[in-house]
């Protein structure tokens, strides 16, 4: 979850600003594909997890 905090805030703080300095979107477009790919690894993690391990206590 913080990689994904960090990847927002990067993109947000430099790669926004430096895409409005020199129109090249490539090293915002490589963040969010690796912002989108670690969504996507938390995601599966989890549904793994939820589905896989199961509760100590039940019923």
């Amino acid at each position: 979850m913080a990689l994904l905090l960090g990847l927002g805030g990067l993109n947000k703080l430099r790669l926004t600003t430096a895409l409005v300095e020199t129109g090249n979107a490539g090293a915002l477009r490589a963040s969010i594909r690796w912002e989108v790919a670690a969504f996507l690894v938390i995601l599966l993690v989890t549904a793994t997890f939820t589905s896989t391990v199961a509760p100590e206590h039940v019923g």
